[in-house]
């Protein structure tokens, strides 16, 4: 589901859902968003699929800043709904 995260200094400011409600630490879906939030924690991830936590992984990078833009990972080939798939949309960097 597509949620705007808000980064400062590598650290998570705020999780928001499209609604526009804030994504509190007692959300179910909290720590699984906030696991992949920023774009260290998506290069880390990628790494450990790329190391063999995944059978397959598809990877595009952003054109112009180079983090993934888009993330594929099968963890086991062979079974289903155990895929996960992350992507960066409408990236702002503020200054």
């Amino acid at each position: 589901m597509p949620i705007t995260v808000e980064v400062q200094n590598g650290e998570v400011i705020s999780m928001i859902y499209p609604d526009g409600t804030l994504i509190a630490v007692t959300d179910p879906n909290y720590e699984s968003f906030y696991r992949h939030a920023t774009i260290e924690r998506l290069f880390a991830e990628l790494e450990t699929g790329l190391s063999g936590a995944a059978d397959e992984v598809t990877v595009t990078y952003d054109s112009t800043f180079g983090f993934p833009r888009e993330i594929r990972f099968d963890y086991i080939k062979a079974a289903l709904d155990d895929e996960l798939s992350l992507s960066v949309s409408s990236f702002e960097s503020l200054k």
